[in-house]
């Protein structure tokens, strides 16, 4: 038996590794034997930068910038987007997305 787990993160409780860490355990203990692959996934929030670091097989790292040259800072970032909603209007992002978020109509108006 073969298993794929693929979460986002629960926001504020669980980052999407410990998830699917949790998810691989229990099928492993009733499933013995059976293969697991994992996918951390975000959705451009909390745990983005590390679902991308595990991805690329990198790692985040704590810098301090003070004191670098400034050449550094000339990086070139490549973003894929699936949205292309505004923020606002009733087609929105706040509207569109918002109750998927936990927002009800009073917290959306």
């Amino acid at each position: 038996m073969k298993f794929v787990f693929a979460s986002d993160s629960f926001k504020g409780s669980l980052s999407s590794a410990r998830i699917c860490q949790l998810l691989e355990e229990a099928a492993h203990r009733h499933f013995p034997g059976c293969e697991c692959a994992s996918l951390l996934m975000a959705d451009g929030g909390e745990g983005t930068l590390d679902a991308i670091a595990h991805t690329r097989e990198g790692v985040r790292l704590p810098i301090d910038a003070h004191g670098l040259d400034p050449r550094l800072f000339a990086v070139s970032l490549s973003i894929m987007c699936d949205v292309d909603n505004p923020l606002l209007g009733p087609q929105g992002a706040t509207q569109v997305f918002g109750p998927q978020k936990g927002a009800d109509a009073a917290t959306i108006a």
